[in-house]
């Protein structure tokens, strides 16, 4: 089809034409599939026209509100067999700013819960990084009310703007998705890598999950993995699948196995940023730069002695677990509890103005704080060797 109108769209609609596919999205760190990007498709007697062929004229005229609520009528078709797989999936779905004027959106996901009880929290909303760039107060209140309720909001085609940093303080994200151009570049482009791994660093700082898009080979899949990104989608995973055939895809039950490097260097990372702020929390006591009333709502301070609290501590129980039967794994804990247990000593010794004693505290926390990132070394060997 070579020049689309909007009768072509309407006559597409009425035929039934638009049907949507789904890319798996895996796990970087358990292997599994976790959930899936429903894309759309236009089926037009033997010709499939994809996206980037019609969505624009769609963005253009309007019609792309009209597309979103079909869009949203076969995820309440389609979503319930997807959760009966999976209850815990998260199925993305690509949105556009016309769909927050007059609270569209709101309107779509309260008909999926009325009509299909499909609670909106299954899914991801993805919001472009050029829409984001651009967004007006109207949409910015609409996301900010539906991430109150429990929505989740994944920024598309990110490191392809200018205001990425700008959006991610404004907007209520809860994953950034890395554009492909960016990602294929990463085996073979030194400064691509740094970049990547960088804003993946950044994101884990913000609480942000990460996608990474368009993975075409087996190394980029485990240049990603090496990096420390959390998920990954792609070509060399699987194509964009049919609802029988994704569900096949599913309960084929393949799992994909990278490089653990990746998420030990993570945890290293998280390990070692917990200790800095709580030892610029300590110089701050100590030069009367703390603010009780302010400091202590701080989510550092109310988890000190919570070893389990902080993002390792978080990891050591939830993916890391994966590694309870190695020796390495309890002396992790071990020391984290320890490391924990001597942190609030030091900030209890600190608020007491007790600063001779913190002097040997502090001492002991920086060396337990080095045991743990030789343990973390030690676990990662022992994961990659033949004998796991």
């Amino acid at each position: 089809m070579n020049h689309i109108t909007l009768h072509d769209m309407k006559d597409g609609l009425d035929r039934n034409q638009f049907q949507l596919n789904y890319q798996p999205k895996i796990s970087l760190h358990t292997g599994d599939v976790i959930g899936a990007e429903a894309l759309i498709r236009w089926n037009c007697g033997n010709d499939v026209i994809m996206p980037k062929d019609f969505i624009p004229f769609a963005e253009k005229t309007g019609f792309v509100s009209i597309l979103t609520e079909r869009v949203f009528e076969l995820l309440g078709r389609d979503a319930p067999f997807l959760l009966a797989k999976r209850p815990d999936f998260k199925i993305a779905v690509n949105v556009s700013p016309h769909d927050f004027h007059k609270n569209r959106i709101v309107t779509y996901l309260e008909t999926l819960e009325r009509v299909n009880s499909i609670a909106p929290t299954s899914l991801h909303l993805e919001i472009t990084e050029e829409t984001a760039t651009l967004a007006s107060d109207e949409l910015i209140t609409v996301m900010n009310a539906l991430r109150e309720y429990g929505i989740l909001f994944s920024l598309d085609d990110f490191g392809t703007g200018y205001s990425s940093l700008d959006i991610l303080s404004r907007l209520p994200f809860s994953e950034i998705k890395l554009d492909q151009s960016l990602v294929r570049q990463v085996g073979h482009n030194p400064k691509a890598k740094s970049i990547v791994s960088g804003t993946i660093q950044m994101a884990n700082r913000l609480n942000l999950h990460t996608v990474g898009e368009g993975i075409e080979t087996e190394n980029l899949f485990e240049d990603m993995a090496f990096v420390g990104c959390d998920t990954v989608q792609g070509f060399w995973l699987s194509h964009p699948l049919g609802l029988s055939d994704f569900i096949d895809f599913v309960d084929s039950g393949q799992r994909w196995l990278p490089n653990v490097t990746g998420v030990l260097y993570r945890a290293q990372m998280d390990h070692i940023q917990w200790r800095h702020d709580l030892v610029d929390l300590y110089y701050r006591i100590k030069k009367g730069l703390f603010d009780v009333r302010h400091d202590l709502n701080r989510d550092l301070m109310p988890h000190i002695s919570d070893h389990h609290a902080c993002k390792l501590g978080k990891w050591y129980t939830g993916v890391g677990s994966a590694y309870a039967m190695l020796d390495e794994y309890s002396t992790l804990d071990e020391l984290h509890k320890k490391f924990h247990e001597t942190g609030a000593q030091l900030l209890q010794l600190a608020l007491r103005k007790d600063f001779e004693a913190c002097y040997a505290t502090l001492r002991d926390f920086s060396s337990l704080s080095s045991e743990i990132i030789k343990c973390l070394n030690n676990l990662e060997e022992r994961i990659s060797s033949k004998a796991v």
